[in-house]
């Protein structure tokens, strides 16, 4: 007894008694009550498995000087197959499928708001959102103003967006 708040279960984690940790907690009533949610727990406990274990698709964005040369090879040489997007419509960008669950897109070099990029495509962005927050990393939103994704940045430089699906279904 005595987990009221998040801030519990963060102390709880901290105990150390003869080498031995917290294996474990009971809650209830504050789940059934709103203080937090059993995924907060998780997060804040540290629960095993991958935060993103339930990513749909992964997108790999590459800027290049020649978008059209810069799919040529990936296609000529690679195999890769061009997927159709509303996106690459939109944007001037080339998107070729690299497998089952993951896509290329190749971007214009200087295009604002581009540069190394991650995109993991997930079926709820702002649950990893809070996950990745109670876990003590700066987030702020994505740079493209979805309100269905947000982004993280790598300790390299490198920015993560993590996304919703759009369109039509391609990550």
């Amino acid at each position: 007894g005595g987990v009221r708040h998040l801030d519990d279960l963060r102390a709880l984690t901290s105990i150390e008694v003869e080498g031995r940790s917290l294996a474990g907690v009971v809650v209830g009533r504050e789940v059934t009550e709103g203080r937090f949610t059993i995924g907060q727990a998780k997060a804040v406990l540290g629960a095993p498995g991958p935060l993103f274990e339930e990513s749909m698709h992964l997108r790999v964005v590459v800027p290049c000087r020649d978008v059209g040369r810069s799919a040529d090879f990936y296609r000529s040489t690679l195999g890769l197959a061009r997927v159709e997007t509303e996106r690459e419509v939109a944007g001037g960008s080339v998107v070729l499928a690299v497998g089952v669950d993951s896509v290329l897109e190749l971007v214009p070099e200087g295009e604002a708001g581009q540069g190394r990029r991650l995109v993991f495509v997930v079926d709820d962005a702002q649950a990893r959102r809070e996950q990745l927050e109670l876990l003590g990393h700066t987030t702020c939103p994505a740079a493209d103003g979805s309100s269905r994704a947000f982004d993280i940045r790598g300790p390299d430089g490198v920015t993560v967006t993590i996304s919703e699906a759009r369109g039509s279904g391609t990550p």
